[in-house]
């Protein structure tokens, strides 16, 4: 628990390097349990990887209280998740993306050479979600998404006055991005239709 209090404070001052150790060891205990919720253990990773996001927001960002079993906290987080997913309507749709939709003739119907590829329509979705993102947003999304760039290197260039304020518009701006691509791929899906 001590341990746990040094590397959350680590992480609020901007130090990730602790917090990114407690991530893969508390990943590897709780592995097989998890793949066992699951079923698969490329779920397990996208179902801890969102749990530990909440966790970071909870506990890094908004500094409430640690629980005494943070273990067990972490993985009751990843069973709401696990709930929530089996609940969620969009989980039991399947995308209509068929081989026409996929590839678009060119203008003079040649059989081989005018095939190109068509965006599927999550590709879509995705592109049509950041571009109705802000600059700033869409900015620091992609900065968040390159390993090569420390965030807290440009806070200040992107206006923003502490670490901990960033850390929340990037969280804030993900949960944009997911609306917006929701709603793209609705409105796409209902013209393809």
């Amino acid at each position: 628990m001590v341990e746990t209090k040094l590397i959350i404070a680590e992480a609020q001052k901007g130090n990730e390097l602790p917090f990114d150790a407690f991530f893969k060891k508390t990943f590897f205990a709780l592995q097989k349990q998890l793949v066992r919720m699951t079923g698969s253990e490329n779920e397990a990773r996208i179902l801890f990887v969102e749990a530990m996001e909440k966790f970071w927001d909870r506990f890094v960002i908004a500094q409430k209280e640690l629980p005494d079993n943070i273990k067990g906290y972490i993985f009751m987080i990843c069973k709401n998740l696990w709930l929530i997913q089996k609940r969620d309507p969009w989980n039991k749709v399947t995308l209509y993306d068929t081989y026409q939709e996929n590839w678009k003739v060119t203008e003079d119907n040649s059989p081989l050479d005018g095939f190109t590829p068509a965006p599927s329509l999550s590709e879509e979705s995705l592109e049509k979600g950041l571009n109705a993102l802000g600059e700033k947003c869409k900015t620091l999304l992609l900065m968040s998404m390159d390993a090569s760039i420390k965030l807290i290197d440009h806070q200040k260039r992107l206006g923003y006055a502490t670490y901990q304020a960033m850390i929340q518009a990037k969280y804030n701006c993900k949960k944009r991005l997911i609306k917006e691509v929701m709603k793209a791929m609705d409105d796409l899906k209902k013209s393809r239709i």
